[in-house]
């Protein structure tokens, strides 16, 4: 057997749209079309204006939590450049985060019971590690809030 069609872990999220309703929970239609134009033409940039106004924030929002720590660091460094970055290549990054995530669980998975996953244990880990989390969006605005008392009272900002 040609493994590479049978193990779902190389399925794409994008071609999988229970995996992506799975993954996504939240705006699965805009994503669906986004990601699959992405895929389609190749493309790394797709305007998002979520990820615009929302910056790191809307990273932490989408459980990307080292992304969302590396654009409080950006947003510090570069502020006026950041949310432009974000806006434009936040979608082909989460496209890639959620990619990630299932090569992840399929990793887990495999070390921990010795055979690859089911489409349906992947779907399961997905409805868990996936969608939105407010709680987070607003710890990182607090921890960014605590950055930037810090650069004032360091007198860097």
């Amino acid at each position: 057997l040609n493994n590479t069609t049978t193990s779902p872990s190389v399925t794409s999220i994008v071609d999988d749209s229970e995996m992506l309703n799975a993954a996504v929970q939240k705006n699965v239609f805009y994503y669906a079309r986004v990601f699959k134009e992405l895929k389609a033409t190749g493309a790394k940039a797709k305007w998002n204006w979520a990820a615009f106004f929302w910056c790191f924030l809307w990273f932490a929002y989408r459980k990307m939590y080292f992304h969302a720590a590396i654009g409080i660091v950006a947003q510090v460094l570069v502020p006026i450049v950041t949310p432009f970055v974000i806006g434009f290549f936040g979608n082909y990054i989460y496209m890639n985060h959620l990619e990630s995530l299932v090569k992840k669980i399929t990793f887990e998975y495999t070390a921990i019971n010795g055979k690859p996953p089911s489409r349906e244990n992947i779907i399961e880990e997905l409805k868990k590690r996936g969608g939105v989390s407010w709680g987070t969006a607003i710890l990182f605005a607090i921890i960014a809030f605590f950055v930037f008392l810090i650069l004032v009272a360091a007198g860097i900002a």
